[in-house]
C-alpha cells in the first residue's frame, strides 16, 4: 500500500478533547490478543481459540454467530475449534470483534441500534464485494464497514443536534462533514480513526475511516485506499436505498457514490447481483 496520510497532530489533539468526555467502547483484552496472534507468521491457532474460550460469554455469541445462515454452514457448530475449522481463523476473529463491538456499544439508545443495524449490513456488503471483484481485502473491508459509523456513534453523546446533521450528512456526505466539525469541533473520521487504532485493526481499514469523506478518491489524497473506501461507500449506497427509502440523491450524493462505484470497478451483473444479495440481508 503506497502511503497515505492519517489524521495530523493537532487534529488527532482536538478530537482527544472531545472523546475524553465520551463514553468510548474499550476493547476487551482477549480481542487484543487475538489481533497480536493473528499478526505473527505462524498461525498458533490453539492459543487463538484459547484466549476466545476464556471468555464464556464471548464464546456464546461467537458460537451463535457462527451457526448465522450468513456464513451459509450446514453444520451445526459447537466449540471454538469446530468454528475455526469450519469458518477459518479470520473469519473467527472478525465474528469475534462484531461481538466484542457490540457489547462494548451497550447500553444503546434508538439512534446507535439504528446505525449499529446498518453498520452490520454495510459490512457484510463489503465483504460481498471484496469476494465479488478481488479489489480489496474481504477482511478489512469487513471491518472497514463495521466500524464505519462508529465516530457518529461516539459524536451522537455530544448534542441532540448531531443526529439531525447526521441524516441530512446521508444526501450531503461532503458538506455536512465540514458542518460537523463545526457543531462538535471534531469530525466522525478522525474519531473513527482514533477507536479503528484502539481497537487495533490493521493500518489500511483505519487510515480508510479516516479518508471516508475526501472529496476524491484520487492516488493523491488516499494512496491504494481507493478500492477500499469505495467499497464501503457503495455498500453504505445500496444499504440506504434498500433500508432508508426517504434519502433523497443530490448531485452532491450522487457524485460521492459514483466515485466509488468506478474506483472498485463494478460491472453492471455485478451490481446487480450485489443490488439483490443487499435486498436479501433485510
Amino acid at each position: 500500500m503506497s502511503e497515505v496520510s492519517i489524521p495530523g497532530k493537532d487534529e488527532m489533539e482536538t478530537a482527544y478533547e472531545v472523546i475524553k468526555k465520551l463514553r468510548v467502547p474499550s476493547v476487551p483484552s482477549v480481542i487484543v490478543e487475538v489481533q497480536k496472534l493473528l499478526e505473527e507468521p505462524n498461525l498458533r491457532i490453539d492459543e487463538i481459540t484459547g484466549h476466545i474460550s476464556q471468555d464464556a460469554g464471548l464464546t456464546g455469541e461467537v458460537l451463535k454467530s457462527a451457526r448465522s445462515p450468513l456464513y451459509g454452514l450446514t453444520e451445526d457448530v459447537t466449540t471454538i475449534s469446530h468454528a475455526v475449522k469450519v469458518l477459518g481463523v479470520k473469519r473467527l476473529s472478525e465474528i469475534s470483534i462484531t461481538v466484542a463491538l457490540k457489547a462494548a456499544l451497550d447500553p444503546m439508545n434508538e439512534f446507535h441500534h439504528k446505525l449499529w443495524e446498518e453498520s452490520q449490513v454495510v459490512a457484510t456488503g463489503c465483504a460481498w464485494l471484496a469476494s465479488a471483484t478481488g479489489q480489496v481485502d474481504r477482511d478489512e473491508a469487513y471491518l472497514a464497514g463495521l466500524f464505519s459509523n462508529i465516530g457518529c456513534m461516539l459524536l451522537s453523546q455530544t448534542s441532540i443536534k448531531y443526529e439531525i446533521l447526521f441524516e441530512k450528512a446521508r444526501s450531503y456526505p461532503l458538506s455536512s462533514h465540514k458542518l460537523e466539525a463545526r457543531l462538535v469541533n471534531t469530525n466522525r473520521s478522525v474519531v473513527g480513526f482514533i477507536i479503528a487504532q484502539l481497537w487495533s485493526l490493521p493500518l489500511p481499514v483505519c487510515s480508510a475511516i479516516y479518508h471516508m469523506h475526501d472529496a476524491s478518491l484520487s492516488s493523491a489524497n488516499v494512496g491504494s485506499l481507493g478500492p477500499l473506501i469505495g467499497a464501503v461507500r457503495t455498500a453504505t449506497h445500496y444499504m440506504e436505498k434498500i433500508m432508508l427509502l426517504n434519502v433523497t440523491e443530490t448531485s452532491e450524493f450522487l457524485k460521492f457514490h459514483d466515485a466509488a462505484r468506478d474506483e472498485i470497478m463494478l460491472d453492471q451483473p455485478t451490481l446487480d447481483e450485489f443490488t439483490e444479495y443487499m435486498e436479501s440481508l433485510v
